[in-house]
């Protein structure tokens, strides 16, 4: 068994493309000195793919 503080995101959305985003997002917010999305991503294409990915998340989780 694996103990590790870092989620496994692997099948936990329908789209496997999903799955990698939220990895890299997860890793990079972890071992990133800050919590912000701008200073965790290297391009600007990163960015807006993390704001799009938290974006979905949040209207998911709606009532």
């Amino acid at each position: 068994m694996e103990i590790s503080q870092i989620e496994n995101y692997i099948g936990k959305f329908k789209d496997k493309r999903l799955d990698k985003r939220a990895s890299l997002l997860s890793g990079a917010l972890y071992f990133g000195r800050t919590s912000s999305i701008p200073s965790t991503t290297l391009t600007e294409a990163d960015q807006k793919a993390a704001t799009v990915f938290w974006q979905m998340i949040r209207w998911k989780k709606r009532p």
